[in-house]
């Protein structure tokens, strides 16, 4: 469980995650019921508010292996930082949509004064 919290895509705490699922695979007769009960309380113990799910998969051959999903994020550095981003650059399309829209008005300005062929 704690190499599956390593290798997460993004750095956070399981504690923030409001919901969790873990996937044990690992030789059938390695894996039991107190091995999976094990890993899961490990894995509330970090997320205690967690509503924390599992799953097994026996396999022939092979070591133990646990896959872990962590959903419902409260606060992630990562996510905030998108959001921070795609504000700056919402706030820099407005005002090219603005300085754009201010050309055309000139332009509509300066065209008042020619007459028209119509």
């Amino acid at each position: 469980m704690d190499q599956a919290l390593s290798e997460l895509s993004f750095e956070c705490e399981p504690a923030q995650a409001s919901r969790a699922l873990y996937l044990v695979c690992a030789p059938a007769k390695d894996l039991s019921l107190a091995v999976i009960h094990e890993i899961g309380e490990h894995l509330r113990s970090l997320a205690p508010d967690s509503i924390v799910r599992n799953g097994d998969y026996p396999m022939g051959k092979g070591a133990l292996d646990a896959s872990l999903i962590l959903s419902e994020l409260k606060h992630v550095e990562k996510v905030q930082r998108y959001y921070a981003e795609v504000s700056m650059i919402v706030s820099k399309m407005k005002q090219r949509r603005e300085q754009t829209e201010s050309a055309y008005r000139q332009i509509d300005k300066s065209a008042d004064d020619i007459p028209s062929l119509l």
